[in-house]
């Protein structure tokens, strides 16, 4: 390998986050303010693990980091990605659409949802702090809305009924145990 190779893949081990999955409590953390300067870089982790993972949204609490930053890059019109710092909602249309979404936390958990078929957020840009306002449609909307769920500590899965959540929190903790079997397994 080359110097360049080397150094990509040094960046690249530094900026990767590992999810946190569905069942962890850490999931249900209200997120704090974020405080600029505190995890420097930490969008940058944060955009290349949703888009490893083919995510079009990710919130820092779901890398184990309860601070209100969320990337959102599912814009149908080429307007790109938008990383977020202590987004707030500002208004919603009262017309609301159904999402069929997914989580990068819930993997294989997909779900119908009803959202507000615009949202505007107030948040700080990562470029220079500046507050600004945006307005939210489609696809966008609804991936904006998730993420600040996640900044409230909330699931796609606390949105199905009681039956389904309970089958996937099963199925997830089988999964678990089994990969933590074949782990230990490959250890001895």
């Amino acid at each position: 390998m080359n110097v360049d190779q080397d150094r990509k893949e040094a960046e690249i081990s530094r900026l990767k986050r590992t999810v946190v999955l569905y069942p962890s409590m850490s999931l249900r953390e209200v997120s704090a303010p974020h405080i600029p300067g505190m995890y420097p870089d930490l969008w940058k982790g944060l955009e290349y693990t949703m888009n490893s993972m083919g995510g079009v949204g990710i919130a820092a609490v779901q890398v184990g980091i309860p601070r209100a930053c969320v990337i959102v890059n599912a814009g149908e019109d080429g307007r790109g990605r938008h990383v977020m710092y202590n987004p707030k909602l500002v208004e919603a249309s009262e017309e609301m659409e159904i999402s069929h979404e997914g989580c990068l936390s819930c993997p294989g958990l997909y779900t119908n949802i009803k959202r507000h078929r615009w949202v505007d957020v107030s948040y700080l840009k990562e470029e220079d702090g500046e507050r600004v306002q945006y307005r939210f449609g489609g696809l966008e909307s609804f991936a904006v809305q998730h993420e600040l769920d996640h900044l409230k500590g909330k699931l796609i899965v606390d949105r199905v009924s009681y039956m389904k959540r309970d089958i996937y929190r099963r199925k997830t903790v089988s999964i678990r145990r089994k990969l933590k079997a074949r782990m230990v397994a490959e250890v001895k």
